[in-house]
């Protein structure tokens, strides 16, 4: 038999990168070949033309047809990845892979950085603050994103957050921005939508449980406790959160819409919880009750005078010492016989014999548009 002697004048990595040349089209050999080093990456406008046809600009198409895009898990953040058997250490995503997601993040396009995202984000490894800073902010609370773009990149926050919980030093979001996103928008702004509220301030409140578990034993240095403690420094923070849930609690009983109302209730409950953290975070839940009930009663007395109103933010305390505190406020002002009993059966029974509920303001406004 003739022996055949094959003689290759090429290394490894020069083969890779010349089949790669040969196919620029095929981008998906550049995404998979992660071990390839940087002086080897080649991104030039023709492998650009390759990603614009697997992730589509957001408004060259109504309907995204990526090909192989992952099944939206819209409802619930609840991921079951086959990395995350076993205990590895995670470590960020490697610097082929972040160049890739830096280059189409310059060419602005959002469906081609989730895409990426979601197959880079692992158990083993995170993206960086930048990263993750860009997705909330320029794609999930972008209001020219399409319900579907904005709920994967949701998907994608709460991933994240789930293999690797924030801390302060790689929080994406501040103060500042939770303010901007529930502020009352100003006419003739493009205001964000109910349900991009609703799911914001539940990635926020899941970033603020989980610091919460993590430092249990050290919260001072928490993030929990630089956004939500009731010391003098933070506090008005606090009384920002019980204002929203004030509104947002007047405007679920305001829509007719069964959806809208349900996601207004969101909101109400995400911040009562919020208030709950506030309770807990110094570590001395009687001195932060009396504070936040106070807050409460005085927010409930200034901008929600209806009883049933009043009703739904009783209802959706989070907090049973924090909701005490609150009715007691509620009874002493209706209470024509004042007393300084502590919390108890004595003190229930005084108020059943000496309080007197004034009649709903807003009963009384429906009589008279009835009458007119």
């Amino acid at each position: 038999m003739e022996e055949v002697i094959y003689i290759s004048s090429e290394s490894e990595e020069e083969e890779v990168m010349r089949g790669y040349k040969e196919d620029k089209d095929d981008a998906t050999l550049f995404v998979q070949s992660e071990w390839l080093p940087p002086e080897l990456i080649d991104l030039t406008d023709q492998s650009f033309a390759s990603l614009k046809q697997i992730y589509p600009r957001r408004d060259d198409c109504s309907v995204l047809e990526v090909t192989d895009l992952r099944k939206s898990n819209t409802g619930n953040a609840n991921f079951k990845d086959e990395d995350e058997e076993g205990c590895l250490v995670a470590e960020p995503i490697c610097r082929q892979h972040l160049s890739l997601v830096s280059c189409v993040m310059e060419e602005d396009y959002p469906e081609g950085i989730v895409q990426l995202l979601s197959d880079f984000i692992q158990p083993r490894h995170f993206p960086p603050v930048n990263i993750t800073t860009h997705l909330l902010r320029a794609i999930f609370l972008d209001p020219t994103s399409t319900p579907f773009l904005a709920m994967e990149a949701f998907n994608l926050l709460m991933k994240t957050q789930r293999y690797h919980p924030v801390d302060k030093s790689n929080v994406p979001w501040d103060w500042e921005l939770i303010k901007s996103v529930m502020k009352e928008q100003d006419e003739g702004s493009v205001s964000l939508r109910i349900d991009i509220r609703s799911m914001f301030l539940q990635y926020v409140l899941q970033c603020l449980e989980d610091d919460f578990k993590v430092n249990s034993q050290s919260l001072q240095q928490s993030l929990t406790k630089k956004m939500l403690s009731c010391g003098h420094q933070t506090f008005g923070q606090v009384r920002e959160v019980i204002t929203w849930m004030v509104n947002a609690a007047k405007e679920s009983l305001n829509q007719e819409d069964s959806n809208k109302k349900d996601k207004h209730l969101k909101v109400v409950l995400s911040l009562q919880r919020m208030l709950s953290l506030a309770l807990e975070v110094d570590k001395n839940p009687c001195f932060n009750s009396d504070k936040l009930a106070e807050a409460l009663f005085v927010t409930l007395t200034r901008i929600c005078s209806c009883r049933k109103k009043r009703l739904l933010v009783l209802n959706t305390v989070d907090s049973k010492l924090l909701k005490c505190k609150l009715l007691k406020l509620l009874l002493d002002e209706t209470c024509f016989q004042k007393t300084h009993l502590p919390l108890s059966t004595d003190l229930i029974i005084h108020y059943l014999r000496s309080s007197m509920l004034p009649s709903d303001p807003c009963v009384k406004l429906t009589t008279i548009i009835i009458l007119e």
